[in-house]
């Protein structure tokens, strides 16, 4: 029997011996490769992972290379996303110096086994120097296809996908097995070959190119019943039945190809979500006009879910339709199309009333993420730009109120400055380590800084459902919420400092965000044109101070680092009738969560007449000195303020827990305490 084997198998090699010699002399051992590398493989499954420790066997490059890939496809495979793009990256060097040291890439479809039945798919094979498999495993749902075949086929997807027109036709050709591999038939570099109806050996489409897979590792997954994801063989010059031209995938300059495309968001991705091009918050909360007395001030409940959500500004209704007009009014281009935002996305703000909403706009600076409903935690806005409003009850919501994702969705959300879109982490943004898929990531420039961030599973709360949040490696990029002074409003009539009364009283107005860093106006200005180009509206209370702080901005200035607080004491008269004054707090000083006095006179009065660096008053604005020995506390604003460096007042809130910053020698964190509360400690 030993003897029996020995002989076939002598006789085999000889025969392939003398057919590999004919071939030789006959110039076409080139199709012979062809031919072997089409043949349908064997099942190679067992000893795989001993053959995986062979992965060094790849150039470092290819390997990387190959990573990509792999994770590429499963993600395309396992997306609901058709007739849509992704890229891998594409191989940067030729797979090989030599056509007989190449690396192979090869796709055959065909099926494995999962449970007890068999499932449809694609084995993808990596083959170093024609040795043995590095690597093999399984797209379940993938058949393998290529944007070739006829100049009809690859003239309707340019047409189609690039070009947006409406037509109609076979725009991609489904094959049983895809080869890639350093060639030197023709131009030596990376080629594609292909195996199927209508793409035979020689001059058939495709296989009888050289250097003809230059597409920057562009692929494409077509809706239809196999799950098709196609590769993209190329050309020079010229669209064919060989392929497109090669700039369509690699000119990134041409607005019109597909280079440009992609990088620039305008066609759909497999592995991403499209994201939203704007979302709205709403609530009820009024303002008397022109002042900023808002509901939330009385009863204290500033948090919100954000329940409106929309692909683009163009074609949404907004909540109850009520904003719309004004929206297109005042927002749309003269060609009817709509701005992006400088840097970040848009938020609408629709304050509900019985009748028509109250309306507003604002760009959310890049970074800015939404908490999860289920981790019971929220995060105030903070604006990139000035505010548009129609009056200021639309400012209650977005100077006061708290706000997270709707308890109907899963996960939580971030502005990507980017492409100037909102997109969600959930569930299937956290990768699959399984098959390799990453997790789902975003990276842009916040404060000028390249940040990626990352979604993940954050665990459980207390109900037992998960939490979905982005995650960066720190939150020190992010601007922290800065504010160019702080008013203290209430009623103390009494000589100052020795008589003044001491009572608990709320912080209810800080302003000058400096979002971007450009300030937005400061205390006491307010917009006299509704919709107008925005300084930010921060009146006094009651408007009753809001000239002498117009004249008074900018004194705190003098001297050492300090910060501004306005005073406005309440004699409850006519307008314009409370005593007004400001004062210069030095850098270091906190106004926290609990109680805190702005006045540190430890002796006699005469020895510390004033308490913080310097004050200034109106002529008849004595008693408003008063309003630094009270004792102060944040009731609507969800953190600690603390004077730094730079003569602005830091929040501590949710969007910063974890920051730190020096101030005045001294490093101060803020962190969430354990009833919620965001307060600064002191390292």
């Amino acid at each position: 029997m030993a003897v029996t084997k020995k002989l076939i198998l002598g006789i085999v090699l000889a025969l392939f011996a003398f057919i590999v010699l004919a071939m030789w002399q006959s110039g076409t051992l080139e199709e012979i490769k062809e031919v072997v590398y089409n043949i349908d493989k064997p099942d190679l499954s067992v000893g795989l992972e001993e053959i995986k420790g062979e992965e060094l066997l790849l150039p470092s490059n290819v390997h990387v290379e190959a990573k990509a890939l792999r994770s590429t496809l499963m993600a395309m495979a396992e997306s609901e996303n058709t007739n849509c793009f992704e890229t891998f990256g594409g191989f940067k060097k030729d797979l090989g110096e030599e056509a007989d040291q190449t690396v192979t890439f090869s796709f055959t479809y065909g099926q494995d086994k999962k449970g007890e039945e068999f499932v449809d798919g694609t084995w993808v094979e990596i083959n170093p120097y024609k040795s043995q498999i590095v690597d093999r495993y399984f797209v379940e749902g993938m058949r393998p296809c290529v944007i070739a075949g006829s100049e009809q086929l690859v003239e309707t997807f340019i047409n189609k996908f690039a070009k947006k027109k409406s037509v109609s036709g076979k725009f991609h050709s489904p094959v049983d097995s895809i080869n890639i591999y350093y060639n030197e038939e023709g131009y030596n570099g990376n080629a594609i070959r292909v195996s199927g109806d209508g793409f035979g050996l020689g001059r058939a489409p495709v296989n009888g190119k050289g250097k003809n897979f230059e597409s920057d590792g562009v692929l494409f997954k077509v809706d239809d019943e196999y799950g098709s994801i196609c590769f993209f063989p190329t050309n020079d010059y010229v669209d064919n039945e060989d392929g497109m031209n090669d700039d369509w995938l690699e000119d990134s300059g041409d607005e019109e190809s597909f280079a440009y495309k992609i990088g620039h968001g305008q066609v759909t991705k497999c592995t991403e979500r499209t994201g939203y091009g704007v979302i709205e918050i709403s609530a009820n909360d009024d303002a008397s006009s022109g002042e900023l007395d808002c509901d939330v001030k009385d009863h204290g409940n500033s948090e919100g879910e954000i329940n409106f959500f929309a692909n683009n500004l163009k074609d949404y209704e907004t909540e109850d339709g009520d904003c719309k007009a004004l929206i297109d009014k005042n927002m749309a281009n003269s060609d009817g199309t709509f701005p992006l935002p400088e840097s970040g996305c848009w938020l609408l703000i629709s304050e509900q009333d019985p009748g028509l909403n109250d309306c507003g706009w604002v760009e959310i600076g890049p970074g800015e993420v939404v908490p999860d409903f289920s981790s019971n935690r929220f995060t105030m806005f903070y604006p990139f730009g000035a505010p548009n409003f129609e009056n200021t009850d639309p400012l209650c919501l977005l100077n006061y109120y708290q706000w997270q994702m709707p308890a109907s969705k899963d996960g939580a959300l971030i502005c990507d400055g980017k492409d100037h879109r909102w997109y969600v982490c959930d569930q299937s943004g956290i990768g699959n380590p399984e098959k390799e898929i990453e997790p789902f990531t975003r990276k842009m420039k916040v404060d000028n800084e390249d940040v990626i961030y990352t979604c993940k599973l954050k665990g459980q709360n207390e109900a037992g459902n998960d939490i979905y949040d982005w995650e960066a490696e720190n939150t020190e990029h992010l601007s922290w919420m800065e504010f160019e002074g702080i008013e203290l409003f209430a009623n103390n009539d009494e000589d100052y400092p020795n008589s003044c009364k001491t009572f608990e009283g709320n912080i209810y107005s800080a302003c000058d965000y400096r979002a971007g860093g450009e300030s937005k106006g400061g205390m006491g200005i307010t917009k006299s044109a509704d919709l107008g180009e925005g300084t930010f509206i921060c009146p006094s209370e009651d408007n009753d101070c809001d000239n002498y702080y117009r004249t008074h901005n900018g004194y705190y200035n003098e001297g050492p680092n300090n910060c501004a607080v306005y005073m406005s004491e309440d004699d409850d008269g006519a307008r314009g009738s409370n005593d007004c004054g400001s004062a210069a707090i030095p850098a270091g000083e906190s106004i926290w969560q609990g109680t805190t006095s702005l006045f540190h006179c430890t002796g006699n009065a005469g020895e510390c007449p004033e308490g913080p660096i310097k004050t200034w008053i109106q002529n008849d604005g004595e008693n408003s000195r008063c309003l630094l020995k009270n004792k102060w506390r944040n009731t609507i604003i969800p953190g600690d303020f603390i004077c730094a460096d730079d003569h602005n007042w830091k929040l501590c809130e949710a969007r910063k827990e974890g920051s730190c910053l020096n101030v005045a020698g001294k490093d101060w964190c803020c962190e969430k305490s354990e009833s919620g509360k965001y307060l600064f400690y002191e390292e």
